[in-house]
């Protein structure tokens, strides 16, 4: 493993996130430790990790995965 890979993964965290209420599959996310700190001390999520997509975050949060949302929001000929 190479000193940058090691370095990498000793800065982060390994995030159970909830289940999923559409599927039921549950799912995890590797993110930086100082942000996941930043996170559970109370800071927005989109604050405390700018990195993230909208969708990354949306999972960590709810645990509801991008295709399952489009099953429950599907877009409409007025979306598009």
């Amino acid at each position: 493993m190479s000193r940058e890979l090691k370095a990498e993964l000793t800065n982060t965290v390994l995030v159970d996130n909830p289940k999923c209420l559409i599927c039921g599959h549950g799912s995890q996310t590797r993110v930086d430790w100082l942000e996941y700190h930043k996170w559970k001390s109370g800071q927005l999520i989109q604050q405390a990790f700018p990195r993230l997509s909208a969708e990354q975050r949306e999972v960590m949060v709810s645990g509801t995965h991008p295709y399952c949302w489009d099953k429950m929001y599907p877009k409409g000929e007025d979306d598009e």
